[in-house]
């Protein structure tokens, strides 16, 4: 019976993981570029859960890491000049005080140097790993679709787009920045579409259906747990009876 309990809680602790990323993905439904995380579990064999359990072997629900899905997001059209959405595989390459990050995000704007940046300050890259600057001169800027910056002064480099061998492993950091270790390549099939923004890919209609899925299981869990301690009431009922 203890067997069931351990198995129960290790069933209703991975589901209570998987309610928390479903919220989160609801949370960022309106967050430019942000990509649905789906956990991802595992069963675990045990021989025994206690030393002198009778059970040959026991099966438990393991948390071994988490799916990012990289499908692009819809496009929002915002007519904003320093707006960019990235169509394919890539992020646009940030400098900050702590560091070299990548986003999907690119909503960006001129800080007080005329420096393209996010709205947190960072520093958004070229090609070439160098700050992007604008005059008061520079009039109109247009960006292709490959990144090539174009003023009314000249040319004011590429935007770096940057690709990883394994995008998934990718580590979030706060204000839709993400992290990795591995070595940035620059993306060969991406496009950059100026004045508008990539909308999150989650689904919000499949979300709420595995909300309601993951709630059913949780409430199944917790009866056979329930289950399994009335039993053990009742057994401790009984040895005390027979000895009385």
């Amino acid at each position: 019976m203890e067997n069931s309990l351990l198995i129960g809680l290790s069933r209703q602790m991975t589901l209570r993981r998987e309610m928390d990323v479903i919220a989160n993905n609801l949370a960022n439904m309106n967050t430019v570029g942000y990509k649905e995380e789906t956990p991802v579990f595992e069963e675990f064999i045990m021989p025994t859960a206690r030393q002198d359990s009778a059970d040959s072997k026991l099966s438990f629900v393991s948390d071994v890491g988490m799916y990012r899905n990289m499908a692009d997001g819809g496009l929002t059209t915002t007519d904003n000049t320093l707006d960019f959405a990235l169509s394919g595989a890539g992020f646009f390459q940030i400098e900050t005080d702590d560091g070299t990050f990548y986003t999907r995000n690119g909503h960006f704007q001129l800080n007080a140097e005329g420096q393209l940046s996010t709205p947190d300050g960072g520093l958004v890259l070229s090609d070439g790993g160098a700050p992007i600057s604008f005059t008061a001169e520079d009039g109109a800027i247009v960006v292709a679709s490959d990144g090539t910056i174009s003023t009314d002064s000249g040319s004011r480099g590429k935007l770096a787009v940057m690709t990883f061998e394994n995008p998934r492993e990718m580590r979030k950091v706060g204000n839709n920045l993400l992290q990795t270790n591995e070595e940035a390549q620059p993306a060969q099939a991406s496009t950059i579409v100026q004045g508008a923004l990539e909308s999150s890919n989650v689904n919000a209609i499949e979300q709420m259906t595995s909300m309601i899925e993951v709630l059913r299981s949780y409430t199944s869990a917790n009866k056979m747990i329930e289950t399994a301690e009335d039993m053990k009431r009742k057994a401790i009922s009984a040895i005390a009876g027979q000895q009385a």
